[in-house]
């Protein structure tokens, strides 16, 4: 029973969707549930073996069988316990449901403290006592733990159905409780007193525990933990066959302690007790349904379904004995209740058939659909398959042109590689020092002129960037020539001097090093972008010259010619001062030979004086051209 009331709360957790946490916290790993039940299974093997070994000790046998369900009860109300307080964080009404289940069996295991203790230490017989009252309030209190766990909602039609199954089942028990325990308790008590009433309600509260059962298989039994209501439910018919036995014996006098009925109250407990660990289990793996997400149908477990069909075969197999054989009821009374079971299983019947009619026209509205769908996807199968071939010529074409292209770009890239290595080879033995870099300024030729210069090795100096390739001219990373071709900059270009920009946006420089052995060096640079085969930047060249001993030359020639340029200017100074110093006097000598002319002269004297001046005139012509040829060579002129 109490087993039952386990199961039932751990379904209204997975029913109720409200306050659920799928990953609460504070989970920490629990008692593994198989090892529960290795225990409950020596639990209950140990109960039988003491019982044996004190067959023959009455006193010691009741004293045993009495305490020991007094420990295996208390260490089930702790497991309940222990299942509602792990229910609280997933559902509050869950864990008030498993909370209900436990004050049920914590009532019956008072009933068995009270009753163990009139009957070993008080030493009377306690058929009817204040244990009683315990017992008789586990029925009542169990049933609103059950029926406390959230539910899955059912359709109208399915409810309709599970009230049938309900019903059935019930009025089938009250017919066999009637017939084997109640009616025979009423005809054998000769007045209606205290001890009749006892044993008539012990029935009823099994009758209250199967509605427990029915309530679990019917309504909570869907979903992954469905194992913990089959251990509760389980646990519960244990206790009301045990009962039922029990008080079938003590009726005909015939029960005697440490018979083999004594064990069903262990394993009812252990049932119960194992629902509890299972819903742990179920709770610490966090595998509790969410009803929101997972909707069960009535019937999608189906054996539970079989219930009511048995009982009502049950109960006309009883109609069919009573015919011959007289009972409690008279055989119209059961024929009546066996007859409305008919009716009711009938009317079920009804139900279930329009359920398969409606079922059967939806299937065949479903494959009229599925057959339209079928013929649609045909359609559009074969519409694509055209299209899949129409692509596929597409697609073949285009491959071939694709392959007449990638052959065309491998013959090129063949070409390319070819015209590297011949590039590669041609630089490597151009006279003047030449590297190439790519755009991203890494060399990627390096010739043997640039490494006599430099005294860097290729190996040592191909695949370099950040303006490696500078320090060995300058001494420090900057752009130089090759650099300033791709990426003008002012600043840099003013290192050079005689720079020269090119149509061809080619550069001419040059610059002075002294980082280079042999010191001071002139370098003449050229440096060229170099473009691909589609026209874009490749990357840069740059040839360098030594032109130190040219510059050396010019130096010489410019400072022969200054020397030279400073002795004509003495030598026209000279000239002008001598012109001048003579034309003074020769002026002199023209001009008193024209005096003389003038005066009274014999003709032998005049033509002395006309041969003097003559003669002075041409000299002074000779001196004014000399004069002149030194301003023009003095530049004066």
């Amino acid at each position: 029973m109490m087993a039952s009331r386990n199961a039932n709360a751990a379904i209204d957790r997975q029913s109720s969707g409200e306050g659920i946490d799928n990953n609460p916290p504070g989970f920490k790993e629990v008692f593994p549930f198989r090892y529960s039940l290795v225990i409950a299974a020596l639990v209950v093997i140990s109960y039988a073996v003491v019982m044996i070994l004190l067959k023959d000790d009455k006193d010691a046998l009741t004293a045993f069988t009495d305490l020991a369900i007094i420990s295996i009860n208390a260490t089930v109300v702790l497991v309940l316990l222990y299942a509602a307080a792990l229910s609280r964080r997933w559902n509050r009404k869950l864990y008030k449901s498993w909370l209900i289940l436990s004050l049920a069996t914590l009532s019956f295991t008072m009933g068995d403290l009270v009753w163990s203790y009139q009957e070993v230490f008080l030493e009377i017989e306690p058929l009817y006592s204040i244990a009683d009252i315990f017992y008789l309030a586990y029925y009542p209190i169990f049933l609103l733990g059950i029926f406390s766990l959230p539910s899955f909602e059912f359709t109208i039609r399915e409810r309709f159905k599970m009230i049938l199954d309900f019903g059935i089942v019930m009025i089938a028990a009250i017919i066999m409780f009637w017939e084997f325990i109640i009616g025979p308790i009423i005809q054998d008590s000769a007045t209606f007193d205290l001890e009749s009433i006892i044993f008539i309600i012990y029935p009823v509260g099994d009758l209250i525990l199967l509605t427990s059962v029915m309530e679990l298989l019917f309504r909570k039994i869907y979903g992954k933990e469905k194992t913990t209501f089959i251990f509760l439910a389980a646990g519960m018919i244990a206790l009301i066959i045990t009962d039922t036995v029990f008080l079938h014996k003590l009726m005909a006098g015939l029960y005697e302690a440490g018979g083999l009925i004594d064990l069903g109250w262990p394993i009812s407990y252990s049932l119960v007790g194992l629902a509890g660990m299972s819903q742990v289990d179920i709770l610490a793996k966090n595998q509790f349904d969410i009803p929101d997400i997972r909707q069960p149908r009535y019937g999608e477990l189906a054996w539970p379904l079989y219930l009511p069909y048995i009982c009502a075969a049950g109960a006309f197999a009883l109609l069919i004995w009573s015919h011959e054989n007289p009972m409690g009821l008279s055989f119209y009374t059961l024929s009546v209740f066996v007859g409305i079971i008919i009716g009711m299983v009938i009317l079920r019947q009804v139900l279930v058939l329009n359920e398969n009619a409606r079922l059967y026209k939806k299937a065949q509205e479903d494959i009229r659909e599925r057959e339209l769908a079928k013929a649609e996807v045909i359609r559009l199968n074969e519409e694509l398959e055209e299209r899949v071939a129409q692509r596929t010529a597409e697609l073949e074409k285009a491959n071939r042109e694709l392959q007449c292209e990638v052959a065309e770009r491998i013959q090129a890239e063949a070409a390319m590689r070819d015209s590297e290595r011949r590039m590669a080879e041609i630089i490597n033995f151009l006279p003047d020092a030449t590297f190439v870099i790519n755009k991203q300024g890494v060399v990627i030729a390096w010739n043997r002129s640039i490494e006599n210069i430099t005294s860097v090795k290729a190996e040592d100096m191909l695949g370099k960037g950040n303006h490696e390739y500078s320090i060995p001219f300058y001494g420090e990373r900057r752009p130089i020539l090759i650099d300033l071709v791709l990426n003008p900059d002012n600043t840099f270009e003013k290192c050079y001097e005689e720079l020269k920009r090119h149509e061809d946006n080619s550069l001419v420089g040059v610059c002075f090093t002294s980082c280079l052995k042999g010191g001071m060096r002139y370098l003449l640079g050229s440096a060229a972008v170099l473009y691909d085969s589609e026209g874009k930047v490749y990357g840069a060249i740059e040839s360098i010259r030594d032109i130190t001993d040219r510059k050396m030359v010019e130096e010489d020639l410019k400072n022969a010619r200054d020397r030279a340029e400073s002795a004509t200017r003495s030598k026209s100074n000279f000239l002008a001062n001598m012109s001048h110093e003579i034309r003074t006097p020769m002026n002199a000598v023209i001009g008193m030979a024209d005096l003389l002319l003038e005066s009274d002269l014999k003709p032998e004297q005049r033509d002395y004086l006309e041969t003097i001046r003559n003669s002075g005139n041409s000299l002074l012509a000779i001196i004014n051209n000399i004069l002149d040829y030194s301003k023009i060579d003095g530049e004066k002129m």
